[in-house]
């Protein structure tokens, strides 16, 4: 409240006081009394009264003023308005009065809010009537045209009137299928999803099936809805249409689509049927195929019939036959199967599988009929000599074993050599030498080693003695052992003598030059540049005494430079010996130049030179052509010279005026000769016209440059390119955002500006979104995914041999008992009898199923395979043995033994 409504309200009051003992309290907002807005209410109080501002304002109830983007209830907005070009604001001018102006019919004279709109962003906002708040809050790119003068462009305006009738664009805010969203100070208006346009104004449905914008699945048809489209699977698939159709099995949904003997095979959106194996189409009709009419149907025609079955066949095997997968009838290897009666001990009798039969015979090593039994053989006490020299023999159950004694090697049966251990084990030391002994060896050290040959052996320095080489010798110390080097300038053996070398007797011992004579040193030699030569001995240059000594001739003489010496010789035009004088010669004394010239004596020499104005051909002096001179011309600069007998006169060119001794350039830019949009450059004795940036022409006639249509503007890929005069701009298209010249793709996904569903992934594209129901989902990505039960389709891979289980967004595979594997790509058998030898009990065989195992109790053993025990074969119904022989129980078998006074096997 202001001081005016504080000042009326204490007034009031004190009245109030006065009088209240006699008169009603005073309702201010009865007698007007009160100084609220227009756009506000008056409630009266025990005190005074109270100012509120109305729905659609926002003040302190004095001053109320329209609040963002509302129009109170009876106003109404008026159309967008903006100018066609520029508006020039000066100072503090309204813009209000800038469109009454231009609209008188549209803008009312005390509009109650007013709101702006950038055409660029999009955004909305409430503002004052003030220009500079326009520009402000819009963000429009405003420019200064000259001092308080702005010029800005790409805006709308909207003003709401008390006085005007409610129009069909002014309510609400945002045009029809369009979502106002509040901003700082704004708001903007977008178009629902499904819908395109302007959103203040109207939005329409986009057929999203006809423009390619549908994203249906394979097998799908779109049908277009408003501000959507539905995806409905074809005939023959199944599935919600958007993301995924999949094919219908009607082989799995009616199981009795086709008669018997075919089977439904199903085709993608379709279905046939077809004849099972062992059948054939004949006429329509399934008919029964009479294998055992081919040609040897069965493997093994000698040893099985063939006998035709409804849609397949048997092969019948003979006896001792049995038939295989392949259906072919194979030999029965009763050795194998395990029903023989071979030796009781069956590990030291072998099985041998006959065509319908087997016979048994001992393994090597044993003896007997292999029937009864089979005994162990001592190889070592019956065949004597069995084993090599050198080797003991050693009886094992069914063989025996011959090893080479320590020191030897072989296979000791036939023979044990002597183990050189110095080529097989190298055992002893480095620098130790090994010598090989009947079951043994030897190390020693190596000469220039001393050690223990078979532990260490290390070098001798000799060269400790320092007496051990002669003397100008050097004492190398070298492993194992030492040698004697002459030092360089000497010669010898280096142990007794290293003799002086006198490098200078002979040539090739030295490196002395011809131009240096050579001096032999102790050990060495010297080399000396000869004199007129100078350098280190090893290269001698010749001293050049003209260049080293400049003074060595007379003045006006030349110096000659020879190997090792020099001459001096007068020059030209010069008398003397060279070397302490040389004489002038005036040739002018004695000799006379020709007509127009005149003889000048020189130093050394004599010129006939031609008088001014002429010069020489070579024999006559003729007259000077000075306008020929171009290498020190007559005139001036930008000046052309004439010709004249002994003379020239000198002109300046076209484009300069004579300046004194000069010409000088004439400026043209004065007379501005150039287009308006071209820039005039004065030039020596010319002038150019060059259009402005962004025009072309050739200066005088400048055209605005449209640089969206050439190759000259720099725009993205992503962008659109406006032309301006002179010049063009770049903004970024929708879905990106940038400068114009570099437009970045917007990351709606990772914005979080996406409008994908539950269960869903957002998927950033060029310039916008998709949306993928994650893998093990299905659905509509933009709404809700739910969870694939993959074990209820075809699609889980899993192995005949495994069990699916379903899990959130995947699905798991697991072996069946009794198979191992990944449960998706392979599940294979287990062999239980190969994981542990105590699947099955003691005494007892384990023999592997497909998915399982059996345990079966080995020959002369009874029981479950888990627990097995010995049978007691003398105790059986019907002895083994012979009624005059003795049984006796042995562990998995027995022995019959004839009783005294009998003899035989004990059996017959």
């Amino acid at each position: 409240m202001k001081l005016g409504g504080l000042l009326l309200s204490l007034y009031v009051s004190l009245v109030f006081i006065l009088v209240s003992t006699t008169l009603p309290a005073v309702n201010e907002c009865d007698l007007n009394l009160d100084n609220c807005s227009a756009n506000a209410t008056c409630s009266n109080t025990e005190t005074g009264f109270e100012c509120s501002c109305t729905t659609g304002y926002e003040g302190d109830g004095l001053n109320c003023t329209g609040i963002l983007g509302e129009c109170t209830s009876g106003s109404s907005w008026s159309r967008w308005m903006s100018e066609d070009t520029p508006v020039y604001v000066e100072g503090d001018v309204q813009l209000l009065s800038i469109l009454r102006s231009k609209y008188p019919d549209e803008v009312c004279a005390s509009p109650t809010a007013v709101r702006g709109r950038s055409k660029d962003t999009g955004l909305v906002y409430s503002m004052t009537q003030n220009f500079l708040s326009i520009h402000n809050l819009l963000g429009l790119i405003c420019s200064d045209v000259k001092q308080n003068i702005r010029t800005c462009d790409n805006y709308e305006v909207q003003f709401c009137c008390r006085d005007r009738p409610v129009i069909a664009y002014d309510s609400p805010a945002c045009g029809t299928n369009a979502v106002c969203t509040n901003t700082d100070k704004a708001f903007r208006c977008t178009c629902l999803v499904g819908y395109t346009g302007d959103p203040t104004v109207k939005c329409t449905d986009i057929d999203e099936c006809s423009n390619e914008l549908s994203k249906c699945a394979t097998h799908a048809s779109c049908e277009n809805n408003p501000g959507s489209y539905t995806c409905t699977c074809n005939v023959g698939f199944t599935g919600n249409g958007s993301v995924l159709c999949t094919d219908v099995n009607e082989c799995l949904e009616n199981q009795n689509l086709c008669p018997h003997p075919s089977e439904c095979s199903n085709n993608v959106g379709s279905y046939e049927c077809v004849c099972k194996d062992g059948y054939q189409m004949d006429g329509g009709v399934c008919g029964d195929i009479n294998e055992c009419s081919l040609p040897d149907i069965c493997n093994n025609p000698s040893a099985s019939i063939c006998v035709n079955l409804p849609g397949t066949y048997r092969c019948d095997c003979n006896d001792g036959f049995v038939l295989n997968e392949q259906g072919a009838c194979i030999d029965i290897n009763e050795c194998d199967v395990g029903n023989v009666s071979c030796a009781p001990n069956s590990k030291y009798s072998d099985c041998i599988n006959t065509v319908g039969s087997y016979t048994c015979t001992c393994k090597d090593g044993y003896i007997g009929d292999g029937l009864s039994g089979c005994i162990d053989v001592d190889e070592c006490v019956t065949q004597l000599g069995v084993c090599g020299d050198s080797a003991q023999c050693e009886n094992t159950l069914g063989s025996y074993t011959c090893t080479c004694k320590d020191g030897y090697t072989g296979d000791g049966k036939f023979s044990c050599q002597d183990i050189d251990e110095c080529s097989t084990r190298k055992p002893c030391t480095e620098n130790a030498e090994c010598s090989n002994t009947l079951g043994s060896y030897l190390c020693e050290c190596k000469n220039g080693y001393t050690g223990v040959g078979d532990i260490s052996c290390t070098n001798i320095n000799e060269c400790e003695n320092t007496t051990i080489c002669t003397e100008n010798a050097d004492c190398i110390d070298t492993v194992g052992s030492y040698e004697c080097n002459c030092k360089d300038g000497f010669v010898g053996d280096g142990n007794v003598y290293c003799s002086n070398i006198n490098e200078c007797e002979n040539k090739d011992s030295n490196e002395c030059p011809d131009t240096a004579t050579c001096s032999n040193t102790d050990g060495s030699y010297t080399c000396a540049c000869i004199k007129g030569y100078t350098g280190n001995g090893l290269e001698c240059q010749d001293i050049d005494e003209c260049f080293n000594e400049k003074s060595v001739c007379a003045r006006n003489a030349v110096c000659n430079n020879t190997v090792g010496n020099y001459s001096c010789v007068c020059n030209t035009g010069y008398t003397g010996d060279g070397s302490t004088i040389c004489q002038d010669i005036n040739e002018c004394s004695t000799f006379k130049c020709r007509e127009n010239s005149e003889c000048v004596n020189n130093v050394g020499s004599f010129d006939c030179e031609c008088v001014d104005g002429y010069e020489s051909d070579g024999s006559l002096c003729t007259d000077i052509n000075e306008c020929a001179n171009t290498t020190n011309p007559p005139c001036p600069v930008n000046g052309k010279c004439k010709n004249t007998p002994g003379h020239f006169a000198c002109e300046c060119l076209d484009g300069y005026q004579k300046d004194g001794e000069l010409c000088s350039n004439i400026n043209e830019c004065t007379r501005n000769p150039c287009h308006f949009e071209a820039v005039c450059e004065d030039t020596d004795g010319s002038y150019t016209c060059t259009c402005n940036s962004g025009f072309t022409g050739d200066g005088k006639t400048c055209t605005d440059i449209n640089e969206c249509l050439t190759n000259t503007q720099t725009c993205s890929g992503n962008a659109t390119c406006t032309n301006n005069k002179g010049s063009y701009a770049c903004d970024c298209n929708r879905g990106y955002t940038g400068d114009g010249v570099l437009c970045e793709d917007v990351d709606e996904c990772s914005e979080g500006i996406d409008d994908c569903g539950v269960n869903s992934e957002c998927i950033n594209e060029d310039g916008g979104w998709t949306c993928d129901c994650k893998p093990g989902y299905t659905g509509d990505p933009g709404v809700l995914c739910e969870d694939i039960d993959e074990c209820k389709t075809d699609n889980t891979s899993c192995d005949t041999n495994s069990l699916c289980e379903n899990t959130i967004g995947n699905f798991i595979c697991a072996c069946k008992p009794g198979y191992t594997g990944d449960g998706k790509k392979q599940c294979t058998d287990i062999n239980e009898c190969e994981i542990s030898n105590k699947t099955c009990g003691e005494n007892a065989t384990c023999t592997n199923n497909v998915g399982s195992y059996t345990c079966s109790c080995i020959t002369g053993y009874t029981g479950d395979g888990i627990n097995c025990e010995d049978i007691n074969e003398c105790e059986l119904h019907t002895p083994p043995c012979h009624t005059n022989a003795d049984c006796v129980n042995t562990d998995s078998s027995f022995t019959c033994t004839c009783k005294y006074g009998y003899i035989g096997d004990g059996i017959t």
